[in-house]
């Protein structure tokens, strides 16, 4: 099945700052969700993605979105200079 670029799944919004995934080359997604505080984290938007992906996902999980960005962004470049 083909990847549609840029389609944005349930739960999830476009997030500016935030490298693609190193695994699959997608603009990630940020998802929001309150269970008790606001919580953020970056998600590769592979609906088909491998599991390496959601490393990065459970890394940038936080309670700032700038921060998350930050998070998702040094697991990229860590990945991408091993």
């Amino acid at each position: 099945m083909k990847v549609e670029e840029g389609k944005i799944y349930p739960g999830s919004r476009k997030v500016k700052g935030a490298l693609p995934c190193k695994n699959c080359g997608i603009n990630p997604v940020m998802e929001v969700w309150k269970s008790g505080k606001m919580t953020y984290a970056i998600r590769c938007n592979n609906m088909y993605r491998p599991d390496d992906c959601d490393n990065g996902f459970y890394r940038s999980k936080c309670n700032n979105p700038e921060e998350a960005i930050r998070r998702w962004n040094e697991w990229v470049k860590e990945c991408v200079d091993e």
